[in-house]
């Protein structure tokens, strides 16, 4: 086997490309937007097949709740589109084998298979993304049974002048039906997000009129409209102030702070993820004892995220003794889109060795 076809598949982006079997180098690589397509079969349509030739090998790599025996992701993390998608019945009579698993798997196997820094290594790969997720993988073959939800596990504690504007809920119910408090609610790139609305809900239309953040969702939104134009006096409306709220993305929330380092309520969104991450980063350690600790995700892929938010708190969890559990714990993070295509490839692999 030389070349395979695969794609990467999360929240927010898709990319596919043709995979070395022997080096994991991609080829033809190309990535894009889920907002680009109406749905998962549309996708598939034009951007899967367009890209991928018919009769190759076929990996994908996906974001969210996945039986890759029966080739169907119940739940994609964080989708614009509706849940449950069968991906076997629009790709299987396409490609040789195909195969799915979830994207923290995937990607751990493609780094202990053919990164030389990962081999030999107990790699948990985490992905603070759309969502949250962990595994635990060493030389392309997968540790435990499944990839481990940690997102549900408990939420952190955060610091005190941050409670009530800052506290977050998950969308998971508990038995007697109210909202959890999870960790996922903290650390992921919607997150982010999540916490800028609360913060101009709680302190109202005053805290929003002039923030950049609600001004450049307020455009967002605009642009996709037909005349008439809402007007940022047009937010005091509930209903109005929602719609454009929806605009208010995470991505938004650090490039604010980073113009802006004193602006709120990025400043305390910060603050507060970054007790949030060091808090997943013991849990982990703690848990599981990895070599190595593989960062990835769309909160963590941009490098000055990564200088302003993880490298403190993983210099905080140090202190905290996290390399009690393992001195010789790594905490990296690779700059590398391609990995989740390199993970579709690595999975087929791994279920197809002859």
């Amino acid at each position: 086997m030389v070349e395979l076809g695969a794609f990467g598949l999360g929240g927010t982006n898709v990319s596919v490309g043709i995979v070395d079997s022997k080096t994991g180098e991609v080829s033809n690589f190309k990535r894009t937007t889920l907002k680009d397509f109406s749905d998962y079969e549309d996708c598939i349509n034009r951007f899967i097949k367009t890209n991928i030739p018919s009769g190759y090998p076929l990996g994908g790599c996906i974001a969210g709740a996945i039986n890759d025996n029966e080739l169907i992701a119940n739940n994609i993390a964080n989708s614009p589109f509706s849940q449950g998608f069968d991906f076997g019945k629009h790709l299987s009579r396409d490609y040789n084998r195909f195969t799915i698993t979830g994207d923290v798997r995937g990607e751990g196997q493609a780094a202990t298979l053919w990164l030389p820094e990962f081999k030999n290594r107990l790699v948990l790969t985490s992905t603070f993304s759309s969502g949250y997720n962990v595994d635990l993988v060493k030389d392309g073959i997968p540790i435990l049974p499944n990839p481990i939800e940690a997102g549900h596990g408990p939420a952190p504690k955060i610091p005190d002048e941050f409670k009530g504007y800052l506290e977050m809920e998950c969308a998971c119910l508990s038995r007697e039906g109210k909202h959890e408090s999870h960790l996922e609610a903290y650390v992921s790139a919607n997150a982010s997000a999540n916490m800028a609305k609360r913060f101009f809900l709680e302190n109202g239309f005053d805290s929003f009129k002039k923030n950049n953040l609600v001004l450049n969702a307020l455009e967002n939104y605009n642009s996709k409209q037909e005349n008439p134009k809402l007007q940022i006096e047009d937010l005091i409306n509930p209903p109005y102030r929602d719609l454009v709220f929806q605009y208010i993305t995470g991505e938004m929330v650090y490039t604010e702070l980073k113009k802006f380092p004193n602006q709120e309520p990025p400043k305390s969104i910060r603050s507060v993820q970054e007790h949030a991450i060091t808090e997943a980063f013991i849990d982990m350690s703690s848990h599981y004892n990895p070599d190595t600790i593989l960062v990835k995700g769309s909160l963590a892929e941009d490098a000055d995220n990564w200088n302003i938010l993880f490298e403190p708190a993983i210099k905080r969890a140090y202190e905290r003794g996290l390399k009690n559990y393992n001195e010789k714990l790594l905490i990296t993070r690779l700059d590398n889109n391609r990995l989740s295509v390199m993970g579709g490839a690595a999975d087929w692999l791994r279920k197809n060795p002859n």
